[in-house]
């Protein structure tokens, strides 16, 4: 399990076993496994939308 930290808040987004974060300058970039799901601008890479992402990827793949 992976947990995150928010660009300045104290919030945590915790990412189910398979998905993962890298951030660079400006982006952050959601994956699960070797498949890049979406680049997210820090700005509204917050914990809901992350958790919408995974959910809606979840359902799409079946996983």
């Amino acid at each position: 399990m992976m947990m995150w930290r928010v660009p300045d808040k104290n919030l945590l987004v915790e990412l189910p076993p398979g998905f993962y974060l890298m951030e660079d300058e400006d982006f952050v970039h959601l994956f699960y496994g070797e498949e890049k799901i979406v680049n997210l601008y820090y700005r509204i890479a917050n914990p809901e939308i992350l958790k919408a992402i995974v959910r809606a990827y979840k359902e799409k793949k079946g996983i």
